[in-house]
């Protein structure tokens, strides 16, 4: 502003110039920061302030396109047999027992992303992998089963609810 002179260091440049100073700020949308965006119910909701489109789209579009539950149209079956308690003594549901209703209900390919992928990675090693559920049924009982998957490999079956028929 010291040396503001107009026609040399500020406008007017020339005759019907229509150029004009504007402030500059530096520290605006610093990382970290938060700017405001509208969804599609009209409602405001908060991004990073560098989020680039592409990763506005891929996080905010692409997966609301996903859908809640996947259903899985190929067969499953345990991979172990599951021990469970019947009335007063212990049973077990076999290994290679066919699952049926296989639905992928957490990570690739649906909507809600793995919480666990960080400790199965630790555990079993790197993948694309699922929580998936199903169903067994037995003479007397209805089984809901839930894992993890990677690839064709299942990790941690077990019982979640036993139904009587």
């Amino acid at each position: 502003m010291a040396d503001y002179q107009i026609g040399v260091t500020a406008p007017p440049f020339h005759s019907w110039c229509r150029t004009v100073t504007v402030p500059y700020f530096d520290d605006e949308f610093t990382i970290g920061e938060k700017r405001a965006a509208r969804g599609e119910d009209g409602k405001t909701y908060y991004v990073p302030s560098d989020m680039k489109y592409n990763e506005w789209y891929n996080e905010y579009v692409k997966k609301s396109e996903l859908p809640a539950t996947l259903k899985v149209d190929k067969p499953s079956y345990l991979s172990k047999s599951i021990k469970f308690k019947d009335d007063k003594k212990y049973s077990f549901i076999p290994s290679d027992t066919i699952i049926d209703k296989v639905t992928i209900v957490v990570g690739e390919g649906v909507k809600k992303k793995l919480n666990d992928e960080k400790r199965l990675i630790a555990n079993y090693g790197e993948g694309v992998w699922t929580k998936r559920v199903g169903k067994v049924e037995s003479d007397k009982y209805i089984f809901d089963i839930h894992w993890y998957q990677n690839g064709d490999k299942f990790y941690e079956q077990k019982i979640k609810n036993k139904k009587r028929r």
